[in-house]
């Protein structure tokens, strides 16, 4: 799944700025809300590959 998202320059970026957010997140809600995005992006790929 990684190397999917990882393939795509954009969804790798995203994915990347999501990680930085939740690492730096100045609150727990904020931390959540990245963490939710990158989950939303792993079903994405989790679908692609099983495609």
């Amino acid at each position: 799944m990684f190397v999917t998202l990882r393939r795509d320059p954009g969804r790798a970026r995203r994915l990347h700025e999501l990680e930085v957010a939740v690492a730096e997140a100045p609150s727990i809600e904020d931390a959540q809300r990245a963490s939710a995005e990158i989950g939303s992006l792993l079903d994405a790929a989790r679908r692609e590959v099983a495609a």
